[in-house]
């Protein structure tokens, strides 16, 4: 069997093709670069949320980011955070939509030259300006040599889960991660996020495998070259969708309340909750995945997530020098389902503060202000 030529007299290599090759590989500099960022924001913004405690949630407390050690307030951070996400996100794409033009161009050329070589001698033929590329894996799989077909699929997954799929499953962390604080309005200026970060990635990543410049052709020309790729995103878009607006539910919503009927729902696990809770009927999704039952050993629900504080044996108190008692601030602030087994709150201020099954086996709630003036 003949191997593919990779050298040929009628291959012309005149200097606009080579600037045209220094063009495509000076971009994908670029926007590797641009991607290398992206994935380090990721993981600085995965290390901070991991750093993020219940007990931060509770008191509401500055967090200290890694490594720049810049304290910055609960509320700045998980509402500001996320949106320079997204727009790093969006300059990414934009990016490498603008590398896709440059490929192609490259492309068209070094096809038409394949084309002409094969119908001429017959034989396989490669062009070796695949060989000069640059090495990133997006400008490889797009414009590098043929590759198996492991390999190929490899290079599609890179695309697909750092382009697509993490920076969604960051924004969506970043609302669960703030959800046992219980602030409706927060929670869907999270859903917000992830649902503009999903028209993002529509809108633009459309563009990624094809040089058309239309939407709809650019679509047309993506499902039908990548129609499993396209597949696995509209299914990934549908469950993170999912996640962010049914599942990862505040308690009380109306969204939780509407999918909490018969049908739907289960009894919930009680993982932040007491015997009370265990009967509450919640959206069965939202209960497996938010609401397990509460595990005496490690303190926490079994479940993956939560979405109600859990906050236990621990001396939460502080103590107000200037007038030498201990205060906590936490007026007005929904409580509900929290498990505080045996936490220090004395002299903490509870007014207006919705305490519904919240359990305070063993809490010390000395002095503690409750009751909501009329």
């Amino acid at each position: 069997m003949n191997k593919p030529a990779i050298l040929t007299s009628a291959v012309n290599h005149g200097p606009n093709h080579r600037q045209l090759l220094n063009a495509v590989n000076a971009a994908s500099e670029s926007a590797q670069a641009g991607w290398i960022v992206l994935l380090g924001l990721t993981a600085y913004y995965v290390v901070a949320l991991g750093g993020v405690t219940d007990r931060d949630l509770l008191l509401n407390s500055p967090i200290v980011l890694p490594i720049l050690g810049i304290s910055v307030s609960l509320y700045r951070f998980f509402f500001f955070a996320p949106l320079i996400y997204i727009f790093l996100h969006l300059g990414v794409l934009v990016h490498h939509v603008g590398l896709v033009r440059k490929i192609y161009a490259l492309i068209g050329f070094m096809e038409t030259q394949e084309i002409s070589e094969v119908a001429a001698t017959g034989k396989p033929f490669i062009h070796p300006l695949r060989y000069e590329v640059s090495g990133n894996f997006f400008t490889q799989f797009l414009a590098g040599p043929p590759e198996s077909g492991l390999i190929r699929f490899f290079q599609q997954m890179m695309v697909w889960s750092t382009l697509v799929l993490l920076p969604l499953a960051v924004l969506l962390a970043f609302q669960i991660g703030f959800l046992p604080y219980h602030d409706v309005t927060a929670t869907w200026l999270h859903r917000s996020y992830v649902a503009l970060a999903l028209i993002i990635v529509a809108f633009v990543g459309v563009f990624l495998p094809s040089s058309e410049q239309s939407f709809w052709r650019a679509l047309g020309a993506g499902l039908s070259r990548y129609p499993g790729f396209y597949a696995i995103t509209a299914f990934g878009f549908a469950v993170i969708s999912f996640l962010a607006f049914a599942v990862a539910t505040v308690p009380g919503e109306w969204i939780d309340r509407t999918l909490a009927r018969p049908g739907l729902s289960i009894p919930a696990g009680g993982g932040a909750g007491g015997e009370t809770a265990q009967q509450r009927p919640v959206f069965a999704p939202t209960a497996l995945l938010f609401e397990g039952t509460f595990d005496p050993a490690t303190g926490r629900p079994r479940s993956i997530f939560h979405r109600n504080l859990v906050v236990i044996d621990d001396d939460v108190a502080t103590k107000d020098a200037a007038q030498g008692r201990t205060t906590i601030a936490l007026r007005y602030r929904d409580l509900r389902f929290a498990r505080l087994d045996r936490s220090d709150l004395h002299g903490a201020d509870l007014t207006c503060a919705d305490m519904t099954d919240a359990v305070l086996t063993g809490t010390n709630l000395e002095g503690a202000k409750t009751g909501c003036p009329s």
